[in-house]
């Protein structure tokens, strides 16, 4: 700009100095020439100054743009193994009930099939019978064969052998 100036000037001056209508109509055209390159320049100017600082306004953007897209790929991967994790505790969770619901039916079968004796049996010092619930005297055997899952088999102690066989006894 400053060439022009420099060039352009000194000749318009000198042609409008110079008189007559061509030279004065060059000079002006010269001076209008000069007007609308600065007019023009300026213009230009402010808008490279725009578009520079657009720039770095963009830049700023992207990098900030960047950073979120980062931040977001980090959740995704944490929300991705959290979601692993509940997987295998949910499969690990689902194992654990299967295991208790079978352990329960199988302590509920053996509650079903458990006979217990409990509490005080009123026993005869002599002849060992039980008295039942409704108050009658009943055999040891049939009262424990009645109240639980026990079975007997018989047989003679040898003290009651002796007692009840003496004369087998007495031989030997």
């Amino acid at each position: 700009m400053s060439f022009l100036l420099l060039t352009v000037v000194p000749i318009s001056l000198r042609l409008l100095s110079e008189g007559g209508l061509v030279h004065v109509v060059l000079g002006l055209l010269g001076l209008f020439f000069i007007a609308v390159l600065a007019r023009t320049g300026m213009v230009m100017h402010e808008a490279s100054l725009r578009a520079l600082l657009e720039g770095f306004h963009n830049e700023a953007l992207n990098i900030q743009l960047q950073q979120e897209v980062a931040e977001r790929t980090r959740s995704q991967e944490e929300l991705r193994l959290q979601n692993q994790e509940l997987e295998q505790l949910n499969t690990q969770l689902s194992k654990t009930k299967d295991n208790l619901e079978s352990a329960n039916k199988k302590l509920e079968y053996a509650l079903t099939n458990v006979k217990q004796l409990s509490g005080l049996l009123p026993i005869c010092a002599s002849c060992k019978k039980i008295r039942n619930d409704k108050g009658y005297w009943e055999q040891i055997e049939g009262y424990v064969r009645n109240h639980s899952e026990a079975q007997f088999s018989h047989g003679i102690c040898p003290g009651c052998a002796k007692k009840l066989y003496p004369e087998i006894f007495k031989k030997q």
